[in-house]
């Protein structure tokens, strides 16, 4: 479970890149809801069918709005959580060429 804190710096972090604006024809979903029902999915992996009834959005507007939302967390994360996968992989290329040159060498 996550706490308070936790969520409220997710959701601030990707709320400028989810909220929606309302309009004169309805009222946007707001990023919290918008949050809550993609960590929802990823906590339970229910289908998009069961979130409808504990999260009272479309089956349609989930199937837009987890990705989304996936992606953005994601994004925002990624340069605090994930390592750059370059450098390591180059250093791991180079130790496997430096030790094939010994063996060659032998």
């Amino acid at each position: 479970m996550m706490d308070t804190e936790t969520y409220n710096h997710l959701l601030k972090s990707v709320n400028p890149y989810i909220e929606r604006q309302n309009t004169c024809m309805r009222k946007a979903i707001s990023a919290h809801e918008r949050l809550s029902a993609t960590l929802r999915f990823l906590a339970t992996g229910r289908s998009y069918k069961d979130l409808e009834f504990t999260t009272i959005m479309s089956k349609q507007s989930l199937s837009e709005i987890i990705p989304e939302t996936c992606d953005v967390i994601y994004r925002v994360l990624k340069k605090d959580f994930l390592k750059d996968n370059m450098s390591a992989s180059n250093k791991t290329s180079d130790k496997f060429h430096c030790k094939f040159k010994l063996i060659r060498m032998n």
